[in-house]
């Protein structure tokens, strides 16, 4: 893999890396010479010294650097702080940004589009899904926490953090107890798990758009299986994720 160099200072946001080694990145002890990031997560940290440095050093060092600093808008900030600001930010904007109230108090409304508005409002204030999930996996132990249970946990703190695949498996435990589905469409209803392990919302465009659908018929094979059920499923499926 080639790796693009780039000063820490030049970067605004992490989450826009692909391949790159970020210079003088923080941490809870000082700079480290290079993070390493693919698709905007930090693989690593990398130490670059003289070869009559003993390697016994230079791993003490790197494991201080263990504990990343997260960038926020008046600089840098420990994970604790980092994930306190966020909390803070959500009880704040709770009433304000449309999608956090819809997830709060208004589960039925929930939808991929405010899904992707929600992505957009944190990730405008300084609080990406990646960052945050770094920030989880961190200070609780729990990595890959899904944008839903962030924002709900963020409300709530007896609200559980939960991975995309544990709350997706129990939404369509619920929903598969609630019809009597066919083969044929608990099939169907295992493509729309994949999907919302990815997504945690879905659409009717999805159908015609996700090659998870795509591949199995599409929009028009999936209104043929789950006939005049197709729509409520959807509903019902976007607001219990919400719930």
């Amino acid at each position: 893999m080639h790796w693009t160099i780039i000063p820490n200072k030049a970067v605004s946001d992490l989450s826009t890396l692909t391949a790159h080694a970020v210079e003088e990145y923080p941490t809870l002890t000082g700079p480290a010479d290079y993070a390493l990031f693919v698709e905007g997560q930090l693989l690593g940290i990398i130490e670059a010294k003289k070869s009559s440095v003993g390697a016994e050093s230079v791993l003490e060092q790197a494991k201080r650097y263990d504990a990343v600093m997260f960038r926020a808008n008046s600089g840098y900030e420990k994970p604790e702080e980092y994930l306190k600001a966020f909390e803070q930010f959500v009880n704040t904007h709770a009433s304000q940004i449309e999608a956090i109230k819809i997830l709060l108090s208004k589960p039925k409304r929930w939808n991929a589009d405010v899904l992707e508005d929600l992505r957009d409002q944190l990730k405008q204030n300084g609080f990406s899904v990646e960052d945050l999930q770094r920030g989880y996996a961190l200070v609780h132990n729990k990595p890959l926490v899904d944008i839903i249970s962030m924002i709900k946990h963020a409300s709530d703190f007896d609200i559980p953090l939960l991975k995309a695949d544990e709350c997706v498996e129990c939404v369509i435990n619920k929903i598969a107890t609630k019809y009597p589905f066919s083969e044929e469409q608990l099939a169907w209803l295992a493509y729309i798990k994949a999907h919302l392990i990815e997504n945690l919302a879905i659409s009717t465009k999805a159908f015609e758009l996700m090659p998870v659908f795509d591949r199995h018929g599409g929009l028009g094979k999936a209104l043929k299986v789950f006939g005049d059920d197709f729509n409520p499923v959807l509903d019902e499926l976007n607001e219990a994720l919400a719930a």
